[in-house]
């Protein structure tokens, strides 16, 4: 068996980078910031902060999920995956690195729609990319 990871148009690599690009967009926007709760909350933030925290990064992901409804450019799709990949992350580097919270947030806002842009468009770009006649199991795999 031929094994190509670098072969953009195999579905095993599509899956692959779908399922990497949920692990690093919603495991680092979404829930390096509840690993980083309890040091906040010892140093920095009141729980109310913290819960309205995690209230803004739904309002974020919320206009993000509504956005994507709008997006059909398979083009326009891939550059705003682009941008929520690296709001993801930088995101995050706010949050471990300043002790501003306004900062923090306007980070947990923009998080949340880096966040969508990571699950909804990224997981349209991996079913369109798809070259399976019926993606229901594939859509499984994706999101298991």
């Amino acid at each position: 068996m031929n094994i190509n990871i670098l072969d953009k148009n195999r579905n095993f690599n599509i899956l692959l980078a779908g399922i990497i690009s949920i692990i690093v967009g919603i495991g680092v926007a979404r829930f390096a910031f509840t690993s980083l709760l309890p040091a906040m909350l010892d140093d920095f933030l009141s729980v109310r902060d913290a819960g309205l925290f995690a209230s803004v990064n739904f309002i974020g992901y919320m206009s993000g999920a509504l956005l994507s409804i709008f997006i059909k450019d398979i083009n326009t799709k891939v550059k705003l995956f682009r941008v929520g990949m690296l709001l993801s992350i930088i995101t995050t580097v706010i949050l471990a690195t300043t002790t501003n919270e306004t900062l923090w947030f306007l980070s947990r806002i923009i998080a949340g729609f880096g966040s969508a842009m990571v699950l909804i468009v990224g997981s349209a770009i991996t079913m369109v990319k798809l070259n399976y006649a019926d993606k229901t199991k594939a859509m499984g795999i994706h999101f298991r």
